[in-house]
């Protein structure tokens, strides 16, 4: 399973976040974590794209 999660802000990655995602990520995941208050130089066209591949996607 593909999973992706969305982190919209810096207080939304809380310890129990990180704890979630640890907890259901194993090694037959793919897991992606984009923290979107990183950078502003996001390419929309790319993210979009993940969006599309990853079988869930997940936003905090």
């Amino acid at each position: 399973m593909k999973n992706l999660y969305l982190i919209k802000e810096e207080s939304d990655f809380t310890d129990t976040v990180r704890e979630l995602i640890e907890a259901v990520t194993d090694e037959d995941n793919d897991t992606l974590v984009i923290k979107l208050y990183e950078g502003e130089d996001i390419d929309y066209d790319i993210l979009i794209d993940k969006i599309f591949y990853y079988d869930k996607v997940i936003c905090f």
